[in-house]
C-alpha cells in the first residue's frame, strides 16, 4: 500500500545520505573544514522526504556539506519515526 512505499522511499532517502555521509568520513580530515559546514540560507525542508522540490536536498547528496548531509539525515529519522512507529497507550 502506501504506507508501505512511503517508508521505502523514505529508506532509500536515508540509504543515499548515509552513504554520501561515510564517504565524506572516509575523506575527512582530523577537524570540520568550512566545506563541511552548512552555509547560511541552506533549508533543512519541511516535506516527508526532508526535502523541497528543487532543494540541496533533491541534488546529489555527495555534494551538500557533511554537516548538511548529517542533519537531513536527523530529520528524515525524525520525520519517520513520528509517521511509522507504532504508538504505545
Amino acid at each position: 500500500g502506501q504506507s508501505q512505499e512511503e517508508f521505502a522511499a523514505l529508506a532509500r532517502h536515508l540509504e543515499s545520505l548515509a552513504a554520501a555521509l561515510s564517504d565524506a568520513a572516509d575523506d575527512a580530515p582530523e577537524g570540520i573544514t568550512e566545506a563541511m559546514r552548512m552555509k547560511p540560507g541552506m533549508a533543512m525542508g519541511s516535506s516527508l522526504l526532508g526535502r523541497r522540490a528543487g532543494g540541496a536536498a533533491d541534488s546529489d547528496p555527495s555534494k551538500i556539506p557533511a554537516e548538511h548531509v548529517f542533519h537531513l539525515m536527523l530529520q528524515n529519522c525524525t520525520n519517520c519515526h513520528a509517521k511509522f512507529r507504532e504508538k504505545r497507550q
